[in-house]
């Protein structure tokens, strides 16, 4: 008798037909099947070709969220990663400021090139001096700064400072000093870096250069703003070759010019655009790697297993096949492949490999128990096919629950994977049916040899022996491991997700450290119709922010005031100059002062001339400085940083920087609120945003997981057509999810944008385990554990070992994020293949025990 419902019974019979239909078209007609499948696969191959890659992690993100619209506004106003850096240093460990020659020619060639908006790589430029700065400069000061000033210009200060000079002139070793001598005899330049110097939170320079030279003098410093953005690939190739080409005409110019060797100079670039270039290219080299080590792994399990060469071509052609319809789809649908999706290959073929593993190993046990080709192949499909069928359709369903995630690297994931197990499904029907008679018509060996069974049936006596034990010890390991899952937590920073190995990542880094520059900020972003009231507004945020710096990890601030302070500001600072200009910054007086003291010194005061004339309208401003002045200026190039003008719209940024640990966390909640009373502020940044997208992927992945689950749930309910039998079959999987968290916390992992989705891949990866097992365990009249144990326990053990392979070589991609991904679905794919194949047979053995004590008519029900 029959131990499944009546409509279940009507339903199989209905798919077995269907399927012993399929299984007798392509056995007959193989021939037809094998050059159809290879045109289409020919034809898929064309339209994969039209995939292009972006490498732009906020591609990832959901479009549609505030926090993200925001941000990539930001971005997009502010560039702030839009700069080609270059670095120069020796490559013996020396001293840098010998190539300088260089970098002035190596910087006029970038110049030259439309490609490129402005390069900074001097404090000023030659002939410029302190031009700006000395010539209406002190309306940047404060009050406080002017009064310093004041102090410093005295008479007493000034001889003083002159016998600095006379000693400087007379020392050898400070030759590196006396061209600022020359153009800083009052030694301004100490009070005005701040303004100066603010690039990237204050860089720290060597004083007595004027170009960008780290303070150890190990480095020189090329910043380079292009035209285009960093996400534009192609112009990022052309962007690199160019400079490439302007440093070696530069070496051969000053090589020449100079007679002197470069050969120790070494010149790296780094920036958005060679991290945008890169990434691009792991992006490309992790698609290939993972594809064919996934590919070449899986198969040399499967010779393993079915000990025949031609066993290969039974694993392979399906994979293949199904990999290709899958990308022509990612090219007719998506249309370009990101960081989530470039490892969606080795994991379909990790996946797709199950189907032809159990559907094969069915063939060869029926073979091997000596019957026809024909007959093998139809009971192959139209029995075995069926399982295969619910646990591919499971599998997409779960993977289709990824779609309605607003992050569109994964939801596209879910996209292609879940279709992609389809495809496999499909190619998988129609070529081992063909493959099997093409086959049969060229071997001269009637029957392949079985599986191996990975000494699988060694664990049936101690299985029956001690299957009480065996489900305590599975229920105390839930516990426990569901007790250590608890306290998993999540990975804020969207850096860690980032490739580990980028060179212009890590030359970035390096800069930051030789020249003080801090990556660890935030945005604070200010929006009016008129420029005064914007910078009006950005005065009153810079000062509240300024009252938070040496507090919960504020540790500076970076704004536009000190280059453009508001009329307002201006023309008080201006009335407090006027005050001064009798006595303290009486110009006449400092001048007569200065040139007798030169003259008692020995030195001509003629050399300073025209410093002077320049120096006392730098003491006298007749008005304040407008932004169009500043713009034109060569500060004007720094405006871009913290000013966007557009549509009627002006917009301020500033920078305010935090501690690592703290920057982690985002900015103090009380810091916020009180911005949030200054009027239309907003806060962006990175870790603003990793907050943001916490909450959203927190709300996403339980929305998903939930899908996913209620599909798999229903698609197990339609096919067992009892409750009961459902639950038998997610039994396995909840044990692989609640294991893999917990072995997650175990291992000092935590989630993160990629791998919290890992539940759903497992939802969709372990379900399948338990329903083999549990429909080859109703297969037989009598319910035998131990013969569905034996026919499919090793196509499970086979599944899980080929699944785990493909994830594998995902785990040794170059991206963090796709790393772990992997590392959480081997570990909940291995613990999906032990709750199938230990803690649900044991379950199975305990219940049909405890059916023996019941009376008969409930006996039969519980069977």
């Amino acid at each position: 008798m029959s131990h499944w419902p009546e409509s279940y019974n009507r339903k199989r019979e209905f798919r077995k037909e269907l399927l012993a239909k399929i299984a007798r078209f392509s056995y007959t007609r193989h021939r037809f099947v094998l050059v159809a499948v290879l045109l289409s696969f020919l034809l898929s191959l064309a339209l994969a070709s039209r995939l292009t890659i972006k490498s732009d992690i906020l591609d990832l993100l959901p479009a549609e969220n505030q926090e993200v619209r925001t941000f990539r506004q930001a971005l997009q106003d502010f560039g702030s990663m839009d700069y080609l850096l270059v670095a120069i240093e020796s490559s013996n460990g020396g001293s840098a400021d010998e190539f300088e020659d260089f970098a002035d020619s190596f910087a006029q060639h970038l110049r030259s090139s439309p490609m490129i908006e402005y390069v900074e790589y001097r404090i000023w430029e030659e002939g410029e001096a302190l031009g700006p700065l000395l010539e209406s400069g002190l309306l940047y000061l404060s009050p406080g700064e002017v009064d310093a000033l004041g102090e410093r210009l005295s008479d007493q200060r000034i001889r003083e400072q002159v016998e600095r000079i006379k000693a400087l002139m007379l020392t050898p070793t400070a030759l590196p000093m006396k061209g600022l001598i020359e153009k800083d005899p009052f030694n301004l330049l100490p009070l005005l870096k701040e303004r100066l110097l603010k690039r990237g939170g204050g860089m720290r320079l060597y004083p007595f250069d004027g170009y960008y030279l780290s303070e150890d003098r190990s480095m020189l410093l090329v910043i380079a703003r292009p035209v285009k953005p960093a996400q534009d690939l192609v112009f990022a190739r052309k962007l690199l070759q160019m400079a490439e080409g302007a440093e070696a005409q530069a070496r051969r110019e000053v090589e020449l010019a100079k007679g002197k060797s470069l050969e120790r100079m070494k010149v790296s670039y780094g920036g958005g655009y060679l991290i945008a270039l890169h990434d691009s290219q792991t992006i490309q080299r992790d698609i290939m790697r993972n594809f064919l080590t996934s590919l070449i792994g899986v198969l040399l399990l499967f010779l393993y297993s079915f000990r025949t060469a031609k066993s290969l071509l039974f694993a392979s052609l399906p994979l293949l096949v199904g990999v290709s319809w899958t990308l022509a789809f990612a090219a007719l649908t998506v249309g370009e492949l990101n960081y989530a999706t470039s490892g969606f290959s080795a994991l379909l073929i990790g996946l797709a490999i199950d189907l032809v593993i159990v559907l094969y190993n069915r063939y060869l046990e029926e073979r091997s128990s000596g019957r026809e080709g024909l007959a093998s192949i139809v009971l192959m499909l139209s029995e075995t096919g069926q399982s295969v069928f619910i646990g591919a359709v499971t599998t997409a369903a779960a993977f289709y629950a990824m779609m309605v995630t607003r992050f569109r690297g994964l939801s596209e994931l879910g996209l292609l994977t879940g279709s992609g197990i389809l495809f496999c499904l499909l190619s998988t029907y129609l070529l081992l049916p063909a493959l099997s008679r093409w086959d049969e018509e060229r071997s001269r060996v009637a029957v392949s040899p079985p599986m191996r069974s990975f000494l699988l049936p060694s664990l049936l006596p101690p299985l029956f022996r001690h299957y009480r034990w065996i489900a305590i010890c599975s229920l105390l390991l839930l516990l426990t491991l569901g007790a250590f899952a608890s306290s998993l937590e999540f990975d804020e920073d969207l850096n860690n997700i980032r490739p580990r190995h980028n060179p212009a990542l890590q030359l970035q880094e390096k800069i930051a450290e030789k020249f003080g520059l801090s990556y660890h900020h935030f945005l604070v972003l200010v929006e009016a119709g008129e420029m005064e009231e914007a910078l009006v507004a950005n005065e009153q945020v810079a000062s509240y922010l300024r009252s938070w710096v040496g507090r919960e990890g504020i540790t500076g601030l970076d704004s536009l005031e000190a280059l453009l302070p508001s009329r307002t500001s201006q023309e008080k600072r201006l009335a407090h100059i006027r005050s001064l200009q009798a006595k303290e910054l009486n110009g006449e007086r400092i001048v007569r002062t200065f040139r007798a003291a030169l003259e008692q010194s020995g030195l001509r005061p003629s050399f300073y001339d025209d410093y002077l004339r320049r120096f006392q309208r730098f003491l006298t401003p007749s008005r304040p400085i407008g932004w169009e002045e500043v713009k034109k200026s060569s500060l004007g190039k720094v405006l871009d940083r913290y000013l966007r003008i557009e549509k009627g719209k002006v917009k301020v940024a500033t920078y305010v920087y935090q501690d690592r640990e703290s920057w982690r966390k985002g900015p103090p909640a009380e810091l916020a609120q009180g911005l949030s009373g200054l009027g239309s502020v907003r806060i962006t940044g990175v870790n603003v945003l990793a907050g943001e997208l916490k909450r959203e992927i927190y709300h996403d992945a339980r929305i998903s997981a939930l899908l996913a689950l209620l599909a798999v749930a229903a698609l197990l309910y339609l096919d067992f057509g009892s409750l009961r039998n459902t639950l038998l079959a997610l039994l396995p999987l909840g044990f692989g999810i609640v294991c893999m968290f917990g072995l997650m916390e175990l291992l000092g992992m935590k989630l993160n944008l990629m791998n919290i989705f890992a539940v759903i891949m497992i939802l969709g990866i372990g379900v399948d385990y338990g329903v083999h097992m549990l429909h080859r365990y109703r297969e037989g009249q009598a319910g035998d554990v131990e013969l569905a144990f034996r026919q499919v326990g090793k196509a499970i053990l086979m599944a899980a070992l080929t699944t785990i392979l493909g994830f594998g070589t995902i785990s040794l991609s170059d991206y963090p994020g796709l790393v772990s991904l992997g590392v959480a679905s081997i570990l909940g794919t291995g613990a999906c293949a032990v709750g199938s194949l230990i803690v649900l047979p044991a379950l199975l053995i305990l219940g049909k025990e405890r059916a023996k004590n019941l009376p008969p008519p409930l006996r039969d029900s519980r069977v």
